[in-house]
């Protein structure tokens, strides 16, 4: 392959690579670091320190339906179990209040993830192929 033909050849693939990535609701920093590790390079993500425990929608709909824990309340929380069995008689009705919480919405989460399960889309990685799509597109993306 001459090296415009490879050099276009990658620049699409990183385009389908970021178009995924961006239709998975990946945050921009994450999707601008793939796309500038080479392939013989290997970042790790951590879902905690990168913020990514959910797509932005999910969480928000997570939010709506089972009410919000926030990042001040679980790191309240983890403060507080460090703390355990010292704590004041104030600090264990917190900690019993936001463990009370965190159980609740953990419970309503599952039960609204598994009612919809069924109902979620499938990503729409092949969305853009069609049967006139030229066959070594759809063999590339299929078959990387």
């Amino acid at each position: 392959m001459a090296p415009a033909e490879a050099s276009a050849t990658y620049r699409r693939g990183l385009d389908e690579v970021s178009r995924y990535l961006e239709e998975m609701e990946a945050p921009r920093p994450m999707i601008d670091a793939m796309v500038a590790t080479s392939s013989s390079e290997i970042q790790w993500v951590d879902s905690q320190r990168d913020g990514i425990q959910q797509p932005p929608s999910i969480a928000e709909w997570s939010d709506a339906s089972c009410g919000p824990f926030t990042k001040e309340e679980e790191s309240t929380l983890l403060d507080l179990m460090g703390k355990r069995p010292r704590l004041s008689s104030n600090e264990a009705m917190l900690y019993n209040m936001l463990s009370n919480k965190e159980n609740a919405r953990a419970s309503c989460e599952g039960a609204l993830y598994s009612s919809h399960r069924d109902q979620l889309a499938a990503p729409g990685l092949f969305d853009d192929i069609s049967p006139e799509t030229d066959r070594s597109r759809v063999d590339q993306l299929s078959h990387p």
